[in-house]
């Protein structure tokens, strides 16, 4: 997240590439490396009111940094300090842990969001499976009776 920069977003077609992560160590500081791996590299394709937020987020920092001027430093980053620097990696850690806590909310780190679509599309697919399952063959019908109550994931 931290290693996105504006060049990767591509407003036209609604889509981000991820290229590069943004790392830190005591003794280099904040750094921009390649990926763990090859497969981490990839294209994804965003809805449009996401796009609309990150448009509208892009017209703020360009107005936060024409009112900073020589104060703010130019790193092409989405996700910067207040000025425009790199921001250190433990930062969005941080806000997202004292969010869950001032809202009562359990807190699994950030990490977690990366797997909220795998989630979603085992739970549809065992979705479908009982559906199926329970249109054929009445034993299933009574096991997983309520089951259809469960609110459509897609």
């Amino acid at each position: 997240m931290l290693g996105l920069e504006w060049k990767d977003i591509d407003f036209e077609h609604n889509i981000i590439s991820i290229k590069r992560t943004s790392n830190y160590t005591a003794e280099r500081g904040i750094y921009t490396d390649t990926t763990k791996t090859k497969r981490s590299q990839r294209t994804l394709k965003i809805a449009q009111p996401i796009m609309n937020m990150i448009k509208e987020y892009k017209a703020e920092q360009d107005e936060e940094a024409l009112r900073l001027g020589d104060k703010w430093i130019e790193t092409d980053r989405l996700f910067t300090k207040w000025n425009g620097a790199e921001m250190n990696n433990q930062t969005p850690y941080g806000w997202l842990k004292e969010f869950c806590e001032k809202n009562e909310l359990p807190f699994y780190g950030l990490h977690s969001f990366r797997h909220i679509n795998n989630m979603k599309t085992s739970l549809l697919k065992i979705r479908l499976k009982i559906t199926y399952l329970s249109t054929r063959n009445p034993l299933y019908q009574s096991k997983y009776s309520g089951f259809e109550s469960i609110p459509n994931l897609v």
